[in-house]
């Protein structure tokens, strides 16, 4: 996707903010309070020597982390503040922003049906299928492995969008919900494109990238943005490394049944793995120039740090209002809960974004994407905090990647540690002062 405005403002705001340090071994910036995010972002690039990444967290608004470290490609380079990398589904919920922003302007509403603004949709069951149903998954239009015949096609937005329109749901819509892993990013791309009239890169740079200052957001990189980008240090995806027992074991989430488990592990594989998948180079300039907005979306941590930290605050950043508030209660909305079609753990669907699992279950207001290659973003509005990471060390075997619970809880435990402290001096007795008169 590409964005054609930029701005150098943020990158020049962590040096002139003061009560700032550059830590040891990575470049830029963090506030004091937030030195133990610091240290497990350390931790995280000594552990994956042959790549690296970044971090960049606001809290009320402001920028109090935005480091980088490590390289992003075979060749040594260094990670930059403007390193682009693939992150997987992480560009989900950069889709459903843009999404709530229109339906906040009256474009499009929740309840629409999908076929009121594309008529081809109409097909085969799929004649009630609403706005709402698409982005809290469900639709029952996730199993992508039954409509194409490799995973080459998917290098081709007019074909899936066809194979789309004609497909027939897995259950009726609304009666399930199962993760739309690959067929999200052309569902709601071609809405938002049917509804506007306008091509999907116009629509993020126009709602999103202009008025944010930025130019971090790519579905279909051009040509033009390739000396930003960032390799992935393993190239390509083995669909024997995603099992969804050991998504389940991850979390501590295990609770399927055995039949429920075995139904998850066939849809997981018919999300997310058709034929062919594994022999997708994801490093390849066919697949980067490709819009497949549910897959290979590129973004830095700066720019997913600004759109979410505009969400943790209310809808406005710096000014530059991208949502109301009432629009942000209602995309935020729990919509289901429970185990899916496609993965064994709850997710807790909003309008397109998911909930953030914590074992400390401190994470209830927080909400965001995050991608199977360890990237992602969240905001959460409680704390006003909002938090991007992105690396290119490739798949770890679980959909929810425990770096970046690592670094969320952190964070987490950074705020509260500030709002505790000061709780505490707010509440000290102040001696009254003696009259000089």
């Amino acid at each position: 996707m590409i964005s054609r405005s930029r701005s150098d403002r943020l990158a020049s705001e962590p040096g002139k903010r003061s009560g700032l340090e550059a830590p040891a071994g990575v470049q830029g910036v963090v506030e004091p309070g937030f030195k133990g995010v610091k240290r497990q972002f350390l931790k995280i690039l000594k552990r994956e020597p042959r790549g690296g990444g970044a971090l960049c967290i606001y809290h009320h608004g402001r920028c109090v982390v935005d480091l980088q470290g490590g390289v992003r490609n075979a060749a040594f380079e260094p990670w930059a503040p403007e390193t682009l990398v693939l992150s997987y589904s992480t560009g989900k919920g950069v889709l459903a922003s843009l999404l709530h922003i229109l339906v906040d302007q009256g474009v499009l509403d929740y309840e629409d049906r999908v076929s009121d603004h594309w008529p081809d949709f109409a097909q085969n069951g799929k004649e009630s299928i609403t706005v709402r149903h698409l982005l809290c998954h469900e639709a029952g239009l996730y199993r992508i492995g039954d409509l194409v015949e490799s995973a080459g096609d998917m290098l081709d937005w007019d074909r899936m969008v066809s194979l789309l329109a004609r497909s027939e749901p897995v259950h009726p819509p609304g009666a399930d919900h199962g993760y739309h892993g690959l067929s999200y990013g052309w569902l709601i791309g071609e809405l938002l494109q049917r509804a506007t009239g306008w091509p999907l890169d116009r629509l993020v740079c126009r709602y999103i990238s202009d008025p944010l200052g930025l130019n971090d957001f790519f579905f279909g990189l051009p040509p033009s943005e390739d000396a930003r980008r960032a390799d992935l240090v393993s190239g390509r995806v083995d669909p024997n490394s995603v099992e969804t027992s050991r998504l389940a074991m991850r979390l501590g989430l295990s609770g399927s049944s055995a039949v429920h488990a075995s139904q998850s592990k066939d849809d997981l594989r018919a999300a997310l793995w058709p034929q062919g998948m594994e022999n997708f180079d994801l490093n390849a300039p066919a697949l980067r120039r490709a819009v497949m907005p549910s897959f290979n979306g590129m973004f830095t941590a700066r720019g997913l740090a600004r759109l979410y930290s505009a969400l943790a605050e209310g809808g406005a950043l710096d000014g530059v209002r991208l949502l109301s508030p009432s629009a942000i209660g209602r995309a935020t909305e729990i919509q289901n809960q429970g185990p899916g079609r496609v993965l064994p753990q709850p997710m807790d669907w909003r309008l397109g974004y998911h909930g953030i699992p914590s074992a400390r279950g401190d994470g209830e207001a927080a909400f965001g994407h995050f991608g199977l290659g360890g990237s992602g973003a969240l905001a959460d509005p409680r704390r006003r905090l909002s938090l991007a990471f992105v690396i290119n060390t490739g798949v770890t075997g679980s959909l929810v990647d425990s770096r970046m619970i690592r670094l969320m809880q952190s964070a987490f435990q950074s705020v509260d540690r500030m709002e505790r402290h000061e709780c505490d001096l707010s509440g000290r007795h102040l001696p009254e002062l003696e009259s000089t008169g």
